[in-house]
């Protein structure tokens, strides 16, 4: 997974995190749990607008920390400085 992706989808987190269109108050969820994760991926099909749903239900979905998350950028970064 990409640096970008990577972004992507922790700028997706924050999106599904926060209001959606149809409700007024903040909803969270264990990002753990599998109706969490597919909540987020059908909330950004639907932000999408096409309705087209290209894995034909929930992509492989992997959860890591914080500190985890940190380290990948870090070791992306020392990469990219060597080149």
């Amino acid at each position: 997974m990409s640096r970008a992706s990577r972004l992507a989808l922790a700028g997706l987190l924050l999106l599904v995190m926060g209001p959606a269109c149809d409700q007024k108050e903040i909803a969270t969820c264990d990002i753990t749990q599998r109706a969490c994760q597919e909540s987020i991926y059908y909330r950004m099909v639907n932000l999408r607008g096409d309705g087209y749903d290209p894995f034909g239900g929930l992509p492989p979905v992997t959860v890591i920390t914080e500190d985890e998350y940190r380290a990948i950028l870090e070791a992306e970064a020392a990469e990219a400085a060597k080149n």
